[in-house]
């Protein structure tokens, strides 16, 4: 938008009104400016904020994505499966990590007094409460400007957040901090974003620190002069209570082994509990086998076999397992294994090869095989009362004399539904208020 306006010189007589109207005029042109720049930044933050919450929510379904053998997994980035009403630990969803609840009341560091110093040429304070210098140097060196601080008491904390003055880019950075001014501990990582620079620490007691600030560059091209600046600082000494305790809503699935692996970080101050179907809370070690309820394993050793008691027309032997023998309403196919003792070899399973069907002169062989090539003896879970058969490749093969090794893991006979619950309880505790455990997911795994 262009809008005339008239030209003043020097010396000419001109109208108060006139020139009122061209300030006027520039006033609107500016604040057209101005709300369109704050149009532009709204539509920018709200395509960026889009975007994140684009990039968060395939991020939260690919967190969901089960890896193989991963029964149940519980994850901690969003709360879809976190009991909120039982949990009193602080749960960061962004950060994948549950910690201790923080205490209400903290304690922000207070400076009580604040220096300089700089390693070559002149300093100059160039504000009234001491925040700013700017150092002159005639050598052409690059001198590092150091300021220390002094807090009105000791406090342990691990974050600390500085504001500098602009500066020219890529500056370098030493921050250190000591209980008493003589030994003096290097932070851990530091980040600038913008003037605020961010220092972590190994949680320890400060009362002195020092930041020492190396400029890439003169104020100026070619200048001889250097600003520094800190123009606040921030600390907050942290303290978490003694206990804390996640609880997840129960997460159904269905077993397919009768022992589950709990995969969890083995981090001191975190203990691990499990519930199953709504029953009592176990407590069970990171790393540890936890025992699937209502399951079970059936191992015997000189097992022989037999025609299908009843219908032998079915093709199919019946292995005769001893008196006793637990039955199952469902037997885990990756559990099956079964040995031949008189050569030692394993058995090949097929879990869904049916007798009736695959042996010549069974009773459905006719109709519908049998199947050709079929050279090996299988191993199948079927029959009456959904037991383990063995299918002859032979059909006049009897076994006799034969005794076999068998085991197997399944589901009891008088457990009816083929989901089970569980939920997870993480017991966070601590004897030292400014330290917590980091809890960050866990799963079971199938054995």
């Amino acid at each position: 938008m262009s809008t005339f306006l008239p030209t003043f010189q020097f010396g000419e007589v001109a109208s108060a009104s006139q020139l009122m109207a061209a300030f006027n005029v520039l006033w609107n042109q500016g604040e057209n400016i101005l709300n369109t720049l704050t149009g532009y930044r709204n539509m920018s933050l709200v395509d960026f904020q889009q975007q994140v919450e684009a990039l968060n929510s395939r991020l939260q379904r690919a967190n969901r994505i089960i890896p193989p053998y991963t029964t149940v997994d519980f994850v901690t980035t969003d709360f879809l499966d976190i009991d909120q009403t039982q949990t009193s630990a602080t749960v960061r969803a962004d950060a994948q990590a549950v910690t201790l609840k923080e205490r209400s009341t903290t304690t922000n560091a207070v400076i009580q007094n604040q220096t300089f110093a700089t390693s070559d040429g002149t300093a100059e304070a160039i504000s009234t409460d001491n925040s700013l210098y700017r150092v002159s140097t005639t050598d052409g060196s690059i001198p590092t400007g150091t300021f220390t601080l002094q807090l009105a008491q000791s406090l342990n904390m691990t974050v600390l957040t500085f504001d500098l003055a602009a500066m020219p880019p890529t500056p370098t950075f030493a921050i250190s901090a000591s209980p008493d001014g003589t030994t003096f501990t290097p932070a851990v990582q530091a980040s600038m974003n913008g003037y605020r620079l961010t220092a972590w620490f190994a949680p320890m007691e400060m009362l002195y620190i020092t930041l020492a600030i190396t400029p890439a560059a003169p104020d100026t091209l070619g200048g001889t002069s250097y600003t520094f600046g800190l123009t606040d600082f921030a600390g907050t000494e942290t303290e978490f209570e003694m206990v804390s305790e996640l609880v997840t809503k129960p997460i159904f699935f269905t077993p397919a082994s009768a022992t589950l692996k709990l995969v969890a970080p083995a981090t001191p101050g975190i203990l691990y509990f499990l519930s199953f179907n709504g029953g009592l809370w176990q407590e069970y070690a990171a790393g540890s086998i936890v025992p699937v309820p209502n399951t079970g394993t059936v191992s015997a050793t000189g097992v022989t076999v037999s025609a299908m008691s009843g219908a032998p027309e079915y093709g199919g032997c019946s292995f005769n397992m001893p008196s006793g023998t637990q039955e199952f309403e469902t037997i885990f196919l990756n559990s099956i294994q079964v040995t031949d003792l008189s050569t030692g070899l394993p058995i090949r399973v097929a879990p869904a090869l049916n007798p009736m069907f695959a042996v010549p002169g069974a009773i459905g062989a006719s109709r519908y095989g049998p199947i050709a090539g079929l050279t090996h003896d299988y191993a199948a879970q079927g029959g009456y009362g959904g037991g383990l058969m063995l299918i002859p490749a032979n059909p006049t093969n009897t076994f006799a004399g034969k005794t076999y090794s068998v085991s197997y893991s399944g589901v009891t006979a008088n457990w009816i539904p083929i989901t089970w619950s569980v939920q997870l309880k993480v017991q966070l505790s601590t004897s030292d208020r400014t330290v917590t455990p980091t809890f960050t997911g866990a799963s079971l795994q199938e054995m």
